[in-house]
């Protein structure tokens, strides 16, 4: 079982999936297959099992089938979100109990963005970096998300590195991060905005309780191999969590391609 587990982790990292088809988009939006009419979210549950639940193979399966109906278009440079906009509605939140403040930020979000925000954000578990939180994804597009992202007890891990830039934007808590060579961490509060460009890296700990919006600019299915694959089949094996932020993922992906 464990060789079977590496073997299908390998597959995941290093499958290409099928070639993506031709870009479609003139209105400057993420450019969808030619097909993409036919890209339904039910296809994906086929690579559930037997029992209808997610296993290691439902995992690889469905990332490859995401690589595949969702194409990534790098010289596109138009984006729904700005990072300065994103901390200005995490300030919304700031000072309020937790929960109210995700409904004013989920509804100040709905407000600016509609059509395009989850209605209803589900959370789930993610371990990406060794640390253990939990995200809720509110938007998504092949080159944009925006999550919801924290944990009521602390964590620490590694914050990855990825072909992608990531900002924090702070609610609630505090968060502690560093680089090799640094001896004193820099610290982020409630309101600050924290940026990890890409291709770099840093320690990361959630202090106690620590709570923000998430948002990554970039190749986004590029991230998952760290931030949900590795994790769920060498460290978790919870595969559930996985396959609820593939679904929410892709979901919102289909819902901004094709205004749905």
């Amino acid at each position: 079982m464990k060789r079977l587990t590496m073997a299908l982790a390998l597959a995941a990292l290093v499958a290409c999936g099928t070639a993506c088809r031709e870009v479609a988009a003139a209105n400057g939006r993420p450019a969808a297959p030619a097909n993409f009419g036919a890209v339904k979210l039910e296809q994906v549950q086929q690579f559930l099992n037997e029992n209808g639940k997610a296993d290691a193979r439902t995992i690889v399966k469905t990332y490859n089938w995401i690589k595949a109906a969702f194409h990534y278009e790098p010289a596109d440079q138009t984006y729904e979100f700005s990072p300065e906009e994103l901390q200005q509605i995490a300030q919304l939140g700031v000072g309020l109990p937790v929960g109210e403040a995700w409904n004013v930020i989920h509804t100040a979000l709905m407000a600016r963005h509609p059509g395009k925000i989850a209605a209803t954000p589900r959370w789930t578990f993610n371990s990406a970096g060794a640390a253990f939180c939990q995200i809720a994804i509110v938007y998504a597009s092949t080159k944009e998300y925006v999550a919801f992202f924290g944990t009521p007890i602390g964590a620490d891990g590694f914050s990855g590195r990825y072909d992608a830039d990531v900002w924090d934007l702070m609610v609630d808590g505090n968060m502690w991060t560093y680089e090799p060579g640094q001896f004193e961490p820099t610290i982020y509060k409630a309101g600050d905005m924290a940026y990890l460009p890409q291709g770099s890296g840093k320690g990361v700990q959630y202090v106690d309780h620590s709570w923000m919006i998430d948002y990554g600019r970039g190749n986004i299915i590029s991230m998952f191999p760290f931030g949900i694959i590795a994790p769920t089949l060498f460290i978790t094996l919870d595969y559930q969590s996985a396959w609820q932020e593939f679904v929410d993922f892709a979901k919102l992906v289909i819902q901004n391609l094709i205004g749905k």
